[in-house]
């Protein structure tokens, strides 16, 4: 005799999250809907501005104390990047997963995946910082697509021992093609510039670049900075290629890029490049929690006749959650030129792709 069998709804089934120790978020982000990912990103940023508040508060009271001296000058070769970009020696064009990507190529943008917050702060000696910039991402994946937004300060020296002052807004847009290991990005800058006491000049501008990653933790990338513009000084055309290894599981990663404004030109070539190398080494207890508690990092820059040497440290608090990176550059020759670069980050992995970059 057959049994009566009760129709099975979704009503009637019990699910012990305790007991599958799946956090409650992992239910919302599978959920095929484009409101609950916007949502769930949406608390996400918002949780990252709670816990980056009281940093800010900080660095802004460090600001005005600081602004009793007057900030020096930086070297053209010293951009407004992050202290993880400037500890590999500014060699970021094919490193994607740190948010310095968003100054480097555009196309960087697509191989990210943390939702992410980072303020930076550079000076040329231990006085009121010269160059900053706040940098923030959304690596949400909606529709292939993944955004940012960039606020840079540059105050920098030119070779007519100028002095030179500009802030950068930049939006990079990223799209990802052949099922993401090819990221193509595109962003639109609008800058300010003054050039002793000139008065203020304004103009926009284009970055285009992109990434490949054929496998085995190597990604190529290729950008041109400023390939569209306004004729301002700020508007320096500029192409590069770089290459970085970073396998899953290997605590060293390796990062090169090189100018490729004169491919045919090896004395120009040689003369515009730089290496980097990241170590993130684990504990037994950074074993257990799947957490790297620090990171040293060091790099080689030349730029023209300009030459200088990187070295950085950086303390994660969790993989998810805070870190805050110091490096310093100097020049190799004498060691009288200096310049500090700090770093203050909050992120939250998105949980979309997997990282091509493993050094961070």
């Amino acid at each position: 005799m057959v049994e009566n069998v009760q129709p099975l709804h979704r009503e009637s089934v019990k699910i012990n999250r305790n007991l599958l120790k799946i956090p409650p978020l992992s239910f919302r982000i599978f959920v095929p809907s484009r409101n609950v990912l916007l949502s769930t990103n949406l608390c996400i940023i918002l949780i990252v501005m709670k816990k980056l508040l009281s940093t800010m508060i900080i660095l802004t009271a460090l600001l005005i104390l600081c602004g009793i001296s007057s900030a020096k000058p930086f070297s053209k070769a010293l951009p407004p990047v992050n202290a993880y970009s400037a500890g590999l020696g500014m060699a970021g064009v094919a490193v994607g997963n740190d948010p310095a990507t968003l100054y480097w190529n555009p196309g960087g943008v697509g191989l990210t995946n943390q939702i992410a917050v980072d303020i930076s702060m550079a000076a040329a000696g231990f006085e009121s910082p010269g160059n900053w910039s706040f940098i923030m991402l959304n690596s949400s994946d909606i529709d292939g697509n993944r955004i940012g937004f960039g606020l840079l300060r540059n105050f920098s020296e030119f070779e007519d021992k100028k002095e030179y002052k500009s802030y950068t807004v930049s939006l990079p847009l990223s799209s990802s093609f052949q099922s993401g290991s090819l990221p193509v990005g595109i962003s639109v800058k609008y800058i300010t510039e003054n050039i002793e006491g000139d008065g203020w000049h304004h103009g926009m501008s284009l970055d285009f670049g992109s990434m490949w990653n054929p496998g085995g933790g190597v990604v190529f990338g290729y950008s041109t900075l400023n390939a569209v513009g306004s004729a301002l000084r700020s508007f320096s055309h500029e192409s590069w290629f770089g290459a970085s290894w970073g396998a899953d599981g290997q605590p060293i990663s390796f990062s090169s890029q090189f100018r490729a404004d004169e491919l045919t030109d090896w004395d120009y070539i040689s003369k515009h490049y730089s290496v980097g190398m990241n170590y993130a080494p684990r504990s037994m207890i950074a074993e257990f929690t799947q957490t790297n508690l620090f990171e040293f990092r060091g790099g080689y820059l030349v730029d023209g006749d300009e030459k200088w040497a990187s070295f950085g440290i950086e303390v994660i608090k969790g993989e998810n959650d805070s870190h805050i990176a110091y490096t310093m550059m100097v020049d190799p020759v004498g060691w009288k030129n200096r310049a500090h670069y700090i770093s203050y980050g909050y992120s939250k992995i998105a949980a979309k792709k997997p990282a091509l970059w493993q050094g961070r």
